[in-house]
């Protein structure tokens, strides 16, 4: 009789663990709380992005010069283009 007992307490534990469980998981599967979980990883990912984007600035400033002359060059380059066609044009 004491098995019988002790095997109906352990399924009743183990029933209750599992209940809990799916209550967890829908918990963690509602919209608003995926949601909000990408937000927090998106906005660390950034924070740790920016972090080390920021460190490499201060290490290699050269480095960031260039690339900064590079990107305004090009950008000159495209409207230097873009006016010389307009102006064949015409």
């Amino acid at each position: 009789m004491n098995e019988i007992a002790a095997a109906r307490t352990e399924a009743k534990l183990k029933r209750q663990r599992l209940l809990s469980s799916l209550h967890e998981l829908q918990d963690r599967l509602k919209p608003a709380n995926i949601a909000g979980d990408l937000v927090e990883s998106t906005k660390a990912l950034v924070q740790e992005t920016s972090r080390v984007a920021i460190d490499n600035a201060r290490k290699r400033p050269g480095a960031l010069w260039l690339g900064g002359t590079a990107a305004i060059a090009l950008v000159g380059l495209g409207v230097f283009r873009r006016l010389r066609s307009n102006r064949n044009r015409d």
